[in-house]
């Protein structure tokens, strides 16, 4: 603020004079502010450019894709020197297919047009080794609000891109394999208690019961009465929760009544967190095969018998003909 004072009035040349020393001095210190605030935001977008630097890597190029610079993170990242790609093209770090396709070719002119671009990238390091990239390409816009260059910042996540990948095929194994056993074998599954949650078509075809009919029910439904209230049943489902795995031969007992015989496992599921959660049962149907053996254990039973008849028969006979052979000795 600037005051001054007269002890006259002025005459208008005085006054106009005035005028424009105020007219040069506000221009002055505008101009002096304004030089200010633009040295600050330098050291601001400078500041800011060195953390990110220091954190991330960083490369740039001109507007058709050529490498202009790039800093020490990603050199290190894709095993180069600045001077082996400095001057060349960004495509030094895709595969063949991708350099020559449309796609590529447009999504450069849309960079080129301004566009900022963001997503997860598969790049080349100078080994061919895949190098998966969480990064932008951030066109950089001049004062004649024009793209004069691309920026692009990355964070390396192939690690985390590998483990994903590794993941999901085990996913996928995991899957395929699920449904390989649940074309061959009946499989139900249940929570920790003993719940039914769901079963497949074979295992219903089995037991002779819909979904809906089962369902949301406890697995005692298929056991006789007189087993499922023993202790032993009771530790049986207490198991699971201890990740128990139990197999065997198992009867069980049709919507009819009637007994159903199974070779099966039952397979506590373990969660991420290292407990289990669920029990999956998976079995084969073998009561034709137990009603076979019953039939063959009760055959061989009554033949016993039948030697054990025979048997006694024979001794019988023998006692009888020893008598009789006494009785012809005290004739003669």
């Amino acid at each position: 603020v600037i005051e001054m004072g007269f002890t006259q009035s002025l005459t208008p040349i005085q006054i106009k004079y005035i005028e424009e020393i105020e007219k040069g001095l506000g221009i002055s210190i505008y101009a002096v502010l304004e030089r200010g605030k633009t040295e600050q935001l330098s050291i601001e977008v400078n500041n800011r450019i060195q953390a990110i630097n220091r954190s991330n890597a960083a490369i740039e190029f001109d507007l058709d894709g050529n490498i202009i610079s790039a800093n020490k993170l990603f050199l290190d990242l894709m095993g180069y020197t600045l001077d082996e790609i400095k001057g060349k093209h960004h495509a030094i770090f895709v595969d063949e297919a991708y350099r020559t396709s449309i796609e590529y070719k447009n999504w450069w002119m849309d960079l080129k047009n301004g566009k900022f671009m963001s997503d997860e990238y598969k790049r080349f390091d100078k080994n061919g080794n895949e190098v998966w990239i969480q990064g932008s390409y951030n066109p950089l816009i001049g004062a004649d609000e024009k793209p004069y260059r691309i920026m692009k910042i990355a964070t390396d996540i192939t690690k985390s891109v590998k483990q994903q990948q590794k993941t999901k095929a085990l996913s996928l194994e995991i899957s395929n394999q699920m449904k390989a056993i649940n074309r061959s074998n009946a499989v139900v599954e249940f929570d920790l208690d003993g719940i039914i949650l769901q079963a497949n078509s074979i295992f219903l075809d089995l037991v002779g019961y819909s979904s809906e009919e089962i369902v949301g029910k406890h697995h005692s439904i298929f056991v006789k009465t007189e087993n499922s209230r023993t202790d032993a049943y009771k530790e049986f489902w207490a198991s699971f929760k201890e990740g128990a795995f139990v197999s065997g031969e198992f009867e069980r007992l049709h919507k009819s009544g009637e007994s159903v015989w199974i070779n099966g496992n039952y397979n506590a599921i373990i969660g991420l967190d290292g407990k289990p959660y669920k029990v999956i049962k998976m079995a084969t149907d073998i009561t034709e095969t137990k009603l076979q053996q019953e039939a063959i254990k009760e055959a061989n039973m009554k033949l016993k018998a039948q030697e054990e008849e025979l048997r006694v028969s024979n001794e019988e006979l023998h006692t009888q003909t020893q008598m009789l052979q006494a009785s012809e000795e005290e004739l003669r």
